[in-house]
């Protein structure tokens, strides 16, 4: 998901930037492969962010997600451990999945390129500019994932709740958003 100024960046500083902080809590140690593509990240958005001179594009993107997916497969040692991990990308994953529900919903083709991300319906129809939403999307994403951090030393009930909360929440707005700009009936 790399169809705005800075959202692809920021979100990989801030999940990568979990993963740094998961890894020192459970080790002591940092992982200096996430601490690198963090820098990476931090160091690529000046020139996509808040306007572009450069794009991350499809192998930007597919290593970040090769990397993060690395991760947790590198840390996952029980359930727990993979829900609070996955949650450091929360909203790239409830984007996408609502993103495909709907246009399957809607009979559209899959294959196809599409605008109908909520991040780029706020910017497109909400006329809202690409670093507002990219920097709510990371915020959002920092505070969910230090917020499963907490939910992961509480327990898998704890993080299950979180996870259904915060779908639900993300659903909602989704649905509220999509409706007042007509995007979806």
């Amino acid at each position: 998901m790399d169809g705005i100024n800075g959202i692809a960046g920021l979100t990989g500083v801030a999940s990568f930037g979990l993963i740094v902080t998961f890894a020192y809590q459970q080790t002591g140690v940092l992982d200096t492969v996430a601490l690198t593509l963090v820098f990476a990240c931090a160091g690529f958005l000046p020139f996509n962010f808040p306007r572009s001179k450069v794009f991350m594009g499809d192998v930007g993107s597919v290593l970040l997600g090769f990397s993060f997916a690395s991760s947790v497969f590198f840390y996952s040692t029980d359930l727990a451990t993979f829900l609070c991990l996955v949650s450091f990308l929360f909203l790239f994953y409830a984007d996408t999945l609502t993103t495909l529900y709907i246009r399957s919903s809607t009979g559209e083709n899959l294959t196809q390129a599409h605008r109908s991300h909520l991040y780029q319906v706020l910017c497109n129809e909400g006329r809202l500019s690409h670093w507002q939403v990219s920097l709510a999307y990371f915020l959002i994403q920092i505070f969910i994932g230090v917020t499963m951090l907490f939910a992961w030393r509480s327990g898998l009930g704890w993080q299950v709740l979180l996870f259904i909360l915060s779908g639900s929440v993300f659903v909602f707005v989704g649905v509220k958003i999509r409706r007042h700009f007509a995007v979806v009936e």
